[in-house]
């Protein structure tokens, strides 16, 4: 009877191990062994080579739990015959696989899910020694799994991200913008500038032949800190100017040409994507960029600032802005203009005279 027992547990213990090292391996994350190296390099390590090559220490856990529970039984069946009878075998083997379930699979695969942050170090050495110990199986699991060949996961990586940050809101580990910084900062890999920049259409912008006392006269209170000058035509743009630089020069200078201040914008393609174009304008320190098309004609511009909000999720306010969302109002700006014209450009069109310079239009 004792006999029969020792062998029951030893099987049962070498399974309940081989469950807890599996669900601990198959649960460790990328981010916690990038952590875990700043405390414990060696067991980092070790996990990362594991990770990295997670079929060799999984072949080592599946063999010795499948010997276990094979062997385990066998020779506990034929002993359990001894004590009780090829009559109570049946119930034994009831019992035996109540016990296996139980105790070799839910109860630790649980405790390893759960846990795993504390066991995994533990577990990597474990994992070391038995990889050494089934070496030639997993060789030869190697040369059938190579037929295979692997799956490209690494394009999931950026949804699980997104994921994760959707369910830590949701369990109150990060708060509603934290979340909404993470997930906006996973969604614009790919986005290019042209979804946030303003488009020339609606773009405030001035004349190079503007005086600064008349700027101060007639667009000080305009919200819009750096503004784009052009000559000549106002596709032709040539630069831009800082409102501040403006108003201060103004004080000595109200007769000079605003052109006289004007700064050379950073010229993108409209191909061009936002996090590549964040790192250029930080490296160049400049705010404003021009976003042109194939052929150099200019399509919009963009701000660090927008690039901040787009990366963020947020609309960022400067002291001197008083307006929040500085393409809106650009766009209303451009839009109530075109609307105007468009409606000048209709009534001019339905007169049956021909309009004179001077003339104008009474209600």
């Amino acid at each position: 009877m004792i006999t029969l027992i020792i062998i029951v547990f030893v099987a049962i213990a070498i399974s309940f191990l081989c469950s807890v090292f599996e669900a601990v391996l198959l649960s460790v994350t990328p981010s916690y062994i990038a952590t875990l190296a700043g405390t414990n390099p060696a067991a980092a390590a070790r996990l990362n080579k594991q990770k990295e090559n997670v079929e060799s220490p999984l072949v080592s856990i599946l063999t010795l739990n499948t010997i276990a529970h094979t062997v385990g039984a066998a020779v506990a069946g034929a002993q359990a015959a001894k004590v009780f009878g090829d009559e109570m075998l049946g119930v034994f083997s009831g019992v035996l696989t109540f016990l296996i379930l139980f105790f070799s699979e839910i109860i630790p695969k649980t405790l390893g899910a759960n846990y795993w942050r504390s066991l995994a170090p533990v577990v990597s050495v474990a994992l070391v020694w038995m990889e050494r110990a089934t070496r030639p199986l997993i060789w030869m699991s190697k040369q059938v799994t190579q037929l295979m060949g692997k799956g490209d996961e690494g394009q999931y990586i950026r949804q699980e991200m997104s994921a994760m940050a959707k369910i830590g809101r949701e369990s109150g580990e990060l708060d509603e913008q934290e979340s909404k910084i993470l997930t906006q900062m996973l969604s614009v890999k790919e986005m290019p500038v042209t979804a946030i920049m303003t488009p020339r259409t609606v773009m405030f912008k001035l004349q190079t032949t503007l005086t600064q006392g008349d700027f101060a006269a007639q667009f000080m209170a305009k919200p819009f800190t750096r503004i784009p000058i052009y000559q000549g035509e106002p596709d032709n743009i040539i630069g831009y100017v800082n409102r501040n630089d403006v108003l201060l020069a103004e004080r000595k200078t109200p007769k000079e040409s605003i052109a006289v201040l004007k700064k050379n914008l950073l010229v993108i393609p409209e191909t061009a994507k936002i996090l590549p174009l964040f790192e250029l304008m930080i490296k160049r320190n400049t705010k404003i960029a021009m976003v042109v098309d194939e052929y150099g004609s200019g399509e919009g511009i963009v701000t660090l600032e927008d690039i901040v909000e787009s990366l963020l999720g947020l609309e960022i306010v400067d002291s001197n802005d008083p307006v929040t969302d500085m393409q809106q109002l650009a766009r209303k700006c451009g839009v109530a203009e075109c609307s105007i014209k468009a409606l000048c450009f209709l009534m001019m069109a339905s007169l049956t005279i021909s309009p004179k310079r001077g003339k104008s239009l009474s209600t």
